[in-house]
């Protein structure tokens, strides 16, 4: 069956238990998507950070009273009850008892300053990033303790939100939205999900004109706009739990029942985007931030509801050892992951929310092994973290359960194939593939680069992806989205097209031998009958093979492109002949590059972007030079085009001596023999066969295969 139709067979089934009431309640037109949408009155000119004086941060109080009385009789997360309960966790969790102790000090930090703490060196134009945080921290500060001068910070800067633009809440410096018919997107849920706290458990600081008038900017400004931007742009992506949560906080906090459903059904449709083995179309930060919305969207409605959503979504089950598997530990011990879409190297572990979640809705102890190893020892709650503590406080966490379990070589259904060298995320090579078409998710976030590899050795990144600039940077259209810039083949110079397809053939082990085969000739535009490789890693000597066959019709210039990783500005990259050494402050890689048609191989400075940029030119981008780009290609156009790179990665203080030698070509194969201390590893790979299965294509040591990467016996 098609993956696509069993795809919205389990949205549909997600969906089918609100479904008749919310058929019932669609024979009324819906409020949010009548034309022209209702108004509310704004001060247009407030576009600065907002001043409060008379703060006193030092007379803050540092201890929480438990035993503080709900102000509002809806349940908002946790109610008072749960409340009384979660003193124990200061004593029990130290994560939560830091996390205490770093909000005191963080609304205390926004409170100087005449309010604006925090804000310094920010521009106007991000407040809105800011803003939601800063409602939700103190709001959660005042929940817990009562205190006046937080309160009176609260209540000043909920009602000078309340008071700005439409503009300012659709945020359209960045996103475009019809005067009449607003559109809430991200920006507008970060607020929500702020405003809906500072509201109900602030209540008591409003007067009852003042809350009504929250009660207005927060159906006009924010619940209507979500819902119509959610329910007339078809999504396949984050931003569906990124908005839908924001919807879900402001229909809770508005007692809205007939939006509550509506964002549920949101919510829940996004869930069934996750495979059926738990991974997810976009990469790892992009499933993180929206399962971290998703959460913040059911969190709201309580525990009991929490706890169920394993039920209602099991594809859960597998997303933390996918999660994982795209990890490492640098010589910090921070985490770092392979990427090949909008993603970033150094974006850190997964949100503590959704490791905690994950772990505590599927019963898999991984979540908590992950939470001491990838999130440090004790490191201190995020509000969330705190509030998802209070709110599920007697459920336990599973025991902690190591990932050695797992298997070292993985296809998803995604197409991603990895192969790791072992768990101890220290001291691994994580190897990942890039395959597969557009998923659940369809090509959100996706970049033009099927067939791609990345590494990582020892938690240094050698094989990089070039991970995204700002999308208002020149460099994302010129650089980003040209696959020559990606670590796969190209053909003609040319783009994969936007309906990009691979398929990863092959993803197992043999002895000491993985092996990841992806089939990608629908992945360009040049039409050629193959354009496959296929990668083997021989795991007792760390040899990476990869093998590209292209097979055109008529004849095309082909290339094979390669980057390595200089994002710490510490690395090197010499070249001897076909010979290329990558040098890091810890680890080495040589690189081998070899094919059967005259190549020329050129070498100039590529570009890898650390981080998320809002700004062209932000320091996130990078700069030129922090990765090296290294391209070979045919001579002439050919119509058959067969090429081997190998690498061998190293600990610089125990590297061996390395040798490759090319023997004489026969019948179109390339032979050789690698030579790795006192190992010998001969080669052998013959691109006529790639259509012949049941014939060898590929002698790697002892070990023969045929062309889509499975072991047949030598005659």
């Amino acid at each position: 069956m098609d993956r696509m139709i069993v795809c919205w067979m389990v949205i549909g089934m997600c969906m089918a238990c609100g479904l008749s009431e919310r058929t019932l309640a669609e024979e009324v037109k819906l409020p949010w998507l009548e034309r022209p949408a209702q108004s509310v009155k704004s001060v247009d000119d407030l576009t600065g950070f907002p001043i409060v004086k008379g703060l006193d941060g030092n007379a803050m109080s540092t201890q929480p009273r438990w035993d503080r009385p709900d102000v509002m009789p809806m349940l908002l997360y946790f109610d008072g009850s749960q409340l009384s309960e979660a003193r124990k966790l200061m004593a029990s969790d130290a994560a939560f008892a830091a996390g205490w102790d770093r909000l005191v000090r963080l609304v205390r930090s926004m409170m100087a300053n005449d309010g604006i703490g925090g804000l310094e060196g920010s521009k106007p134009e991000t407040y809105v990033y800011k803003l939601g945080g800063r409602l939700l921290n103190v709001a959660l500060y005042y929940r817990l303790t009562g205190d006046q001068q937080a309160g009176a910070f609260l209540k000043a800067i909920t009602l000078d939100a309340a008071s700005r633009p439409m503009s300012f809440w659709m945020h359209t410096a960045l996103r475009r939205s019809p005067e009449d018919f607003p559109y809430g997107q991200l920006e507008t849920a970060i607020l929500a999900r702020g405003m809906a706290p500072a509201m109900i458990w602030g209540r008591d600081l409003f007067t009852d004109d003042e809350y009504q008038m929250l009660c207005q900017v927060m159906r006009h400004k924010a619940l209507y706009p979500m819902l119509r931007f959610l329910q007339t742009h078809k999504r396949y992506n984050n931003f569906i739990p990124a908005i839908a949560s924001g919807a879900m906080c402001a229909a809770v906090a508005l007692d809205d029942e007939l939006a509550r459903k509506h964002a549920m059904d949101l919510l829940n449709s996004w869930g069934a985007l996750v495979e059926e083995d738990g991974s997810y179309g976009e990469q790892v930060d992009y499933f993180n931030y929206a399962f971290v919305n998703f959460a913040k969207g059911q969190l709201v409605l309580g525990k009991d509801h929490v706890l169920s959503l394993g039920q209602t979504l099991p594809q859960f089950t597998g997303t933390l050892q996918w999660q994982l598997a795209h990890y490492s530990l640098n010589a910090k011990d921070d985490p770092v992951r392979l990427n090949f879409g909008d993603d970033d190297f150094h974006g850190g572990p997964p949100n503590r929310l959704t490791t905690q979640l994950l772990s505590l809705i599927t019963g898999n102890g991984l979540g908590t092994w992950m939470l001491g190893t990838l999130h440090g020892k004790a490191p201190a709650d995020d509000a969330y973290a705190m509030i998802a503590k209070i709110t599920l406080n007697g459920a336990p966490m599973p025991k902690a359960v190591a990932p050695d379990y797992l298997p070292t070589v993985m296809g998803y259904d995604t197409g991603i194939g990895i192969i790791r060298s072992g768990w101890t995320l220290n001291a691994d090579t994580v190897i990942a593939l890039r395959s597969g078409a557009g998923s659940r998710t369809r090509y959100s976030h996706d970049m033009p680069n099927r067939n791609s590899l990345a590494m990582m050795f020892h938690g240094e990144y050698q094989l990089v992806e070039p991970g995204r600039a700002s999308y208002r940077s020149p460099m994302r259209k010129s650089y980003d989205l040209v696959t020559e810039h990606h670590n796969t083949v190209s053909i003609d110079g040319q783009i994969q097209p936007r309906d990009r397809k691979a398929e990863l053939l092959t993803a197992v082990n043999f002895g000491n031998i993985d092996v990841l085969v992806s089939e990608a000739a629908q992945s360009y535009r040049a039409k050629p009958r193959h354009a496959r490789r296929s990668v083997y890693y021989l795991r007792d000597l760390d040899v990476l093979v990869v093998w590209d066959v292209v097979m055109l019709d008529d004849p095309k210039q082909v290339s094979v492109n390669w980057h390595f990783g200089n994002d710490d500005g510490q690395s090197t990259l010499s070249n001897s002949a076909n010979h290329w050494q990558l040098t890091k402050p810890r680890t080495r890689l040589d690189g081998y590059l070899h094919a059967n048609v005259p190549v020329t191989t050129t070498q100039r400075e590529g570009i890898m972007h650390l981080n998320y940029a809002y700004y062209p030119g932000d320091k996130n981008e990078g700069q030129w030079g922090n990765a090296f780009e290294v391209q070979m290609t045919s001579d002439q156009p050919v119509k058959q085009f067969s090429a081997v790179s190998l690498f061998i990665p190293q600990v610089n203080d125990k590297a061996q001596a390395v040798n490759v030698t090319r023997l004489p070509d026969t019948d179109q194969k390339l032979a050789f023999k690698l030579q790795l201390g006192d190992e010998q590893v001969p080669i052998t790979l013959d691109p006529t066969r790639i259509d012949q299965p049941d014939q060898i294509a590929a002698t790697i040591s002892k070990q023969a295969f045929n062309s889509l990467g499975q072991p047949v016996a030598k005659p």
